[in-house]
Parts: C-alpha cells; structure tokens; sequence
C-alpha cells in the first residue's frame, strides 16, 4: 500500500510498514452536544531533516517556532487516491519521533465557525431606528412579544434565514439546506450601542433656531440657541419642547463634551457695529434669569464679525452684522453641580436668526444602552455566543446532525435520512467477515444514554412552565437518568395570567397569556425601571399568521407555540427514539478499498443479506490496507 501524506503542502517522510489507522465517525446517536469529525489515532512520522524543516525546526529548545500552536493544512492519499483534506495537529516531539493527529469533515469545516462570533456579523446597514413608528410597523418586531413589566419599546428580533446567509457569505462556505431553519427568528435582548449607536445618541443641533427672549432693558435682547423641531436631534430629551424656554436640563450629568463646528454663523439686525461678538454657554437657574448671580460662565466662544452693511440713509439706517466661528472648538466642561443650560447668542440686537448651523454637539456618558429613538444595532445585540453555537442549538431543536461533503460545505440530516437512503445502501454481503454467519459481537445499547434521557431549555427562574421532555430508553441496565441535551436557549412560554388555589396552596389550574413573555424589563421598589443586561437568550419561530400594523400594512407574528421540547421530541425525533430505545448493535471486520474509503457517505446505509437488514455505519477504523473495523446499528423496521 502507497501512503503519502501532505502538511502545508509538503510531503513527509513515513517510517516504513506502519500506515495511519483512519477512525470515520458518524454524525448520528453522538454526543448532541458536539459536532463530530472524522480523524486519525496518532500518526508518527520520523524526525529526519526534511521532517524537521517541515515543522520549522521546532525541535530546537531555544527555537522561535509556533508551529506547535497551530493548525497546519493536511491531505492523505492512499493508493493515489486522496482520502482526505483537513487539519494537523502536532502533539509530541522525541529524538526520533513526531507524532501528530489529523482530523477531516465536520470539525475542518465548522472550525471557522468554532472562530467566528455572531455579533461580528454586525454591517454597516444592520440598524434599525428604535422608536414607536418602527415598532408598531417594522417587520423587524411583534406585538405578541411581551418584554416586561413597563419595556419602554418592544425589542427587535433577526429571521435566522438571515443570520445564515451572512454567515456563509463571510466565512465562504455554503450551507446547502439552510432553509430547515428558515422558521426561527432570534429576539434581541441586548441593548448595547455601539460605536455609530452612541454617535447618533449624541446631543446634536444641525439646523437649530433662536429663541429671542426681551430683557428689563428695551435696549437689550437675549437669544438663545434651540433645536429646530423634526430636525435636530435630542434623544434624551435635555430640552423640553412644550416649554420651549430656551433652557436644557443637564440634571444628573457630570460631564459635558461640547463641539461646534468652524462657519457657524449668526445674522442680526439692529447692532452697533463691532469686531466680534460672544456665544456663551451659561448655567442658570430653571427660570434662566440672566441678571441672577448665581449664573455661571462656563465657556465664552469668539465669534468674528466677517460682514456688515449699512443702507442707503436716506432709506433706512440699519446695520446688518454677520457673526462667524473661524475655527472648530471642542470644550471639556464638568457640570457636576449644576441643572440647566442655556446657549446664549450674545450680542446687542433685538432681532437674528441663525445663517449657517454648520453643526453643535453636547457629547455626555448616558450609558452604552441604546435608548429610544436612537439607532439599534441588530447584529451587535445577538448573544455573545460563537456562530456554530448558534448552529448547534437550532440542530437541536430541529434535530438534525451535520454532513459534510467537502471542505467547504454544510449538509444536514435526520436520522429519517437514512431510511431515506436505503436505495443506495451499500451491499456488504460479501465484504463482511462474519464467524459462522455471525458479527464479532452483538450488543444491545449505545453509548452516551440512560434509560431516562432529559432535554431540557437553559433554567431561568421566571419562566414558569415546563418545557422540557425526555426520551426514554427500554434497558434496565443504564444508568437511571441523564441530561441528554441542553440548550443554550431558555423557554418563552406566554406568562401566567391567573391562578387557581385549593386549601394548602397547589396550583390546580393554570391559564397562559396567548403572548410570548420574555423578562427584561421591571421595577424595583423604588419604581425605577431595570432592564435585564443579562438575559438568557431566547428562541422563537413564525406562526404562519399575520398581525395588523398600525400603517395599513401586515406583517408575521411570531412565538413560541411548538417550540416546547414534548412537541420537537414528537414532530423532528420520532425515528431517533424508536431506535435508541431498544438498539441492536453488532461489530465486524470489513473489506473495503481506498476509493470506497474516498467516497463514504455515512448517511448512506450498509445492508447484509446473510443478516437480513438494514445498518447504519456508526463507526469505522481502517487496520491495514483493506480491511477496516465497524460498529453497525440495525435500523428497526428496515423491512417496511
């Protein structure tokens, strides 16, 4: 047998005789936790010179090299046929030896996955505006979702159809029956801003308007800078439109950062003429008497006068002044004991207007919440998990395992699959090595189950139904009881509405909201309202009907309904259970050549017309050139 084995692309030398024993690994009745890969037992190679450069010479104990600290690209040919591209691993180093381990399929191909977190998805349109109008219209949000005792907006949601096509886009592989998700939607339970949440969270005055207010002195006229209404914005709501007094209220903010840009212009009318003027920003009391001692100073802006005109006088003797900003300011200012604000446009006039905004801004730490009206980043707020968790999670509650055909692509199957498959099942007859007509060994359990097998949603202590469920297995000789599987993912069930007693206290009956509830919002007891920064994520899944918006429009409405593990157990595991529950496993020994090794589809059945039935290859470990061990499960009521 000719064995060649390729890391980073080259050839190693092999010790003579002693072929790498190939271990394939089926996807079906494993750990549902992982996601298994095909692999090698340890393969070792000797330590000559080409070997040693190979390696970057990292033998040597005071050598730089991290090729011990990371993957390598490997490819095994047998007999010329290439048997696999995947991973190297390098594990030991002796005098003689170097010992590595290879794995191929699943694990090769999810590891970008494994790397990757969801909330790096995040681009640049990825955001949706946060405010009443969205939520009550937005595709992007139910009304059937509670989130709390006084959420101040509902919270937006990301279809899984989506987050799957930008996952397969960034990390270039191809999920080819992606669609098995596509019902999934995930709610958004975070809140963080980021970097373009908080900038557009900023105070900011682009347009802006003067508020002329009259002084004791007729002479005299005080105009205070405002936001124009619909165009600038003030998320926070620092100035109170209703009262529209020129006045911000800086109550409870320590630290202003306060910037205006270079062309800012003022206009007025009716000025003695002069080489500049002042903008001031000043702390007032809340009635921003101007004459009030206790007013502070807290910046003084120069604002050049850039132009003036003086009409004909037989027409009209009037002076009209335009005020400039040279140059961009930026201030520090620490407002720490102080409540209100006001811009005041100083100058001697009793008429203005702003002539060129360019742009103001009051930069405060609010928080890294994004707060109403601000700009929601969707993919930012998605659980702090990697990609293939995510992709495990929903695995399970579609129950489905995953195959992988090439280096690049994603397939998934049910155990269903491979009753599906029986059609092209391999004939083994007369390729097994059975004793007098029988296997190797015959047993009655597979590893990894107990006779009672939980699935189970992640604890959270508001939620109060049960969802989960078990699959049972008929084998006294198990342990009792196990948690098979569970999900990162907490239930959402609707929330209790009322509640029937009997004497002692037992809930006897029990009627649930027709709403999803999921517990980010409430109040504490001084009635300040919390929100949950640590939520337990959720998942939810279209209904298939459709709400009224407040638009004219329609759109979907989602929930949990279905989503309990009883009702997954019954709809997407229901051949998984028959046959855990009173498994039939043999092993023997098999013939099969390098290009059948190439080609193994271990959703493909095998049959035996000596045993009579159907099996499906659990596990395969090749011992030399031909021959390879195999743990089968018969697939119960493989004759219907």
């Amino acid at each position: 047998m000719a064995e060649q084995i390729y890391i980073n692309g080259v050839l190693m030398d092999q010790a003579e005789g002693k072929a790498a024993q190939l271990v394939y690994q089926s996807p079906f009745f494993t750990d549902l936790d992982n996601i298994v890969s095909n692999r090698t037992n340890s393969v070792d190679f000797p330590a000559t010179p080409g070997n040693l450069k190979a390696i970057e010479m990292a033998q040597l104990p005071t050598g730089t090299s991290l090729f011990g600290f990371r993957r390598h690209r490997a490819s095994y040919y047998r007999d010329g046929v290439q048997i696999f591209v995947g991973y190297g691993t390098l594990l030991s180093i002796t005098p003689s030896t170097l010992r590595f381990s290879f794995v191929w399929g699943n694990a090769s191909v999810f590891q970008t996955l494994f790397d990757n977190k969801l909330q790096t998805l995040q681009g640049d349109s990825d955001y949706i505006i946060w405010d009443e109008t969205n939520v009550a219209n937005s595709s992007r949000f139910c009304s059937k979702v509670s989130y709390g005792y006084a959420a101040p907006l509902g919270h937006p949601y990301l279809p899984v159809s989506e987050i799957m096509a930008k996952i397969q886009a960034r990390d270039g592989i191809t999920i080819d029956n992606a669609s098995i998700f596509n019902d999934y939607v995930i709610p958004i339970l975070g809140r963080k801003a980021d970097e373009v949440a908080l900038d557009y969270q900023v105070f900011k005055i682009t347009t802006g308007s003067l508020l002329i207010k009259p002084s004791g002195n007729f002479a005299m006229g005080y105009a205070f800078l405002r936001p124009a209404e619909h165009m600038d914005r003030d998320l926070a709501g620092l100035y109170d439109r209703e009262k529209d007094n020129g006045i911000y209220n800086i109550d409870g903010i320590d630290k202003i950062v306060f910037s205006l840009k270079a062309g800012f212009q003022i206009r007025t009318v009716g000025c003695y003429q002069s080489s500049y003027t002042l903008f001031r920003i000043i702390a007032v009391d809340e009635d921003a008497n101007m004459s009030n001692p206790n007013n502070r100073y807290l910046q003084d802006i120069r604002l050049e006068n850039v132009y003036s005109f003086t009409p004909d006088a037989q027409t009209y003797d009037t002076k009209i002044d335009i005020w400039e900003l040279q140059q961009d300011v930026t201030y520090e200012l620490d407002v720490t004991d102080y409540k209100y604000l006001v811009l005041l446009a100083a100058y001697n006039g009793q008429q203005g207007y702003i002539q060129t905004m360019r742009e103001l801004k009051m930069d405060y730490d609010n928080g890294d919440l994004v707060i109403p009206g601000g700009k929601f980043p969707l993919y930012y707020n998605l659980p702090d998990w990697t990609e293939s968790q995510l992709l495990k999670n929903l695995m399970k509650l579609e129950g489905v395992f995953a195959v992988c055909p090439d280096s690049r692509t994603i397939h998934f199957v049910r155990v269903d699959t491979l009753y599906e498959n029986r059609s092209r099942a391999l004939d083994w007859t007369s390729r097994m090595m059975l004793t007098g007509g029988l296997p190797s060994e015959k047993g009655t359990s597979l590893s990894g189950f107990s006779q009672v097998n939980h699935c189970k949603y992640a604890e959270v202590d508001s939620v109060v139904k049960n969802c989960d469920a078990d699959i049972l297995v008929d084998n006294e000789t198990l342990d009792k009881e196990q948690d098979l599987v569970t999900l990162d993912f907490a239930a959402a069930p609707g929330n209790y509405i009322e509640l029937y007693t009997v004497d002692g206290g037992s809930i006897t009956d029990a009627q649930f909201t027709s709403e999803t509830q999921v517990d980010l919002y409430s109040e504490d007891l001084e009635d300040s309202l919390q929100f949950d920064e640590s939520a337990t994520p959720r998942v939810l899944k279209y209904t298939g009907q459709t709400e009224p918006t407040q638009a004219g429009g329609t759109r979907p409405v989602v929930g949990f309904d279905g989503l309990e593990w009883s009702s997954v157990l019954s709809r997407k595991y229901a051949l998984y259970a028959a046959l855990v529950r009173h498994p039939m496993v043999i092993k023997a020994s098999v013939l099969i050549d390098p290009a059948e090794l190439s080609a193994l589809d271990l959703s493909v059945p095998v049959y035996n017309y000596n045993l009579g039935h159907f099996y499906a290859i659990l596990k395969l470990t090749t011992k030399s050139a031909r021959v390879a061990d195999v743990e089968l499960l018969q697939l119960s009521g493989d004759a219907d």
